[in-house]
């Protein structure tokens, strides 16, 4: 089975090249959070929604679904998995 990264829907992001907990905390983070959706970009596996994803949260990995659904699942507070 391929990977999210491995069919380039998904993204690492990062303020210094590394995976960071705190990314949510920093500029890149915020800029992703609040802007991200305008690009196609959610984050995938969010806090609090582990028992739903299957996954622990991952605040660097973002997953490209396009513009209009990623708006929703935004605004919505949804992951791909409740959509």
């Amino acid at each position: 089975m391929s990977s999210q990264h491995e069919l380039g829907l998904a993204i690492d992001v990062s303020y210094d090249g590394f995976l960071h907990e705190d990314l949510l905390d920093s500029a890149v983070g915020r800029f992703m959070k609040e802007e991200g959706y305008k690009y196609g970009f959610v984050l995938r596996y969010p806090s609090g929604k582990e028992a739903i994803t299957g996954y622990a949260f991952e605040a660097w990995h973002y997953r490209y679904v396009d513009p209009a659904p990623a708006k929703e699942l935004t605004q919505k507070n949804i992951v791909l998995e409740e959509y």
